[in-house]
């Protein structure tokens, strides 16, 4: 796989899209993986990565950033990091080395945590295998130890109806004692719903599907609720490395 061209074709407020034509087989991992490297930096202060579209040698990736890089900058970036990685997957040239020594959150300790419909999945993996699919994903964040909500969901995520009509949640709050927690209530005549709230260790600050497996299951709240209540779900954190040096 080798990729000829980067165009930025739709920005909005924190998400960047991209098209990116190539030539040969398509490789989903290593397109993720080395898209990871490079938005993996101070400037870009990317959350997620996901190819989104792949149709006639031209794959569609979302970028999630709150950096201040320059959308036309990045892609560049990108397009000489794609170009050298695709044709010999070696970490060596000036782009990497660069990528990895301005790594944005280096020292933090990473997480995410999911509000869903159902019972928590421990091992994640990446699709079509174990993860929340999107009619049972109701909420979503990600956070570090230096930078406690760094992305979440807009709103309600899920694509199911009925479940966004039952529950009418707020946004998932860190906490100081490194805990997080959502509230939410269940609608009058509703169904009696199973909800969890689950958190994860991240190998770092960028999110992807191909990377999803190597998140560690830190907690889970599963309960099932009945309708005209409010409640709240909480779960732990990961510890920070000075809590575990200490532990």
């Amino acid at each position: 796989m080798s990729v000829s061209s980067i165009d930025l074709i739709n920005q909005t407020e924190g998400l960047l899209t991209y098209e990116i034509s190539y030539n040969g087989a398509y490789q989903k991992g290593e397109l993720e993986n080395a898209l990871v490297r490079t938005v993996d930096a101070k400037r870009v202060q990317a959350s997620s990565i996901q190819v989104t579209n792949v149709e006639q040698h031209v794959a569609t990736v979302q970028v999630a950033t709150d950096g201040d890089e320059n959308p036309t900058t990045l892609g560049n970036r990108m397009l000489r990091s794609l170009q050298l990685n695709t044709s010999a997957q070696t970490a060596t040239s000036e782009t990497s080395t660069a990528t990895e020594s301005e790594s944005s959150e280096a020292n933090a300790t990473h997480y995410q945590i999911d509000f869903v419909q159902g019972e928590a999945i421990e091992n994640l993996r990446h699709p079509p295998s174990n993860y929340y699919t999107p009619d049972k994903l109701i909420r979503y964040a990600h956070g570090s130890t230096e930078n406690t909500l760094k992305r979440s969901s807009d709103g309600e995520f899920t694509t199911n109806d009925t479940l966004a009509s039952a529950v009418e949640s707020s946004d998932i709050v860190v906490m100081s004692n490194g805990t997080a927690r959502v509230s939410f209530r269940i609608a009058e005549g509703a169904d009696p719903v199973t909800l969890t709230l689950a958190s994860y260790e991240k190998p770092g600050p960028v999110w992807s599907p191909t990377s999803e497996a190597n998140q560690t299951f830190i907690d889970a709240n599963i309960r099932t609720f009945e309708p005209g209540g409010v409640y709240t779900l909480r779960v732990d954190l990961p510890p920070t490395a000075t809590e575990e040096a200490s532990g």
